[in-house]
C-alpha cells in the first residue's frame, strides 16, 4: 500500500504521523526468503514461519481472542 502526503507548508509546524498496517491473524512468513522485503523479515525470529506476538500483536479476532498484553494494556495502560 501507499501512503504519502503533500508537503508540509506551514513553515513553522512539525508534521507528525503515525502508521498502523493491520494483518489477518492466519497471516505466516513465506518460507521464500525473497519475499516480505527488509521491512517485515527484520522481525522474523529465526527457523520461524510465526509472526511472534511481540512485534504483531492479535488485536481482535472473529472469535474474540487478543494477545494477553494488549488486554492487560487496554485495562490497566500498561505493558507487562
Amino acid at each position: 500500500m501507499w501512503h504519502g502526503s503533500g508537503p508540509n507548508r506551514s513553515g513553522d509546524r512539525m508534521r507528525r504521523s503515525i502508521g498502523i498496517h493491520l494483518l489477518p491473524h492466519t497471516t505466516r512468513f513465506s518460507p521464500n526468503a525473497r519475499r516480505g522485503g527488509y521491512i517485515y523479515r527484520r522481525y522474523q525470529l529465526n527457523g520461524s514461519q510465526e509472526l511472534h506476538d511481540g512485534f504483531f500483536p492479535l488485536l481482535w479476532s472473529g472469535e474474540g481472542e487478543r494477545s494477553a498484553w494488549i488486554v492487560s494494556y487496554c485495562q490497566e495502560g500498561i505493558r507487562p
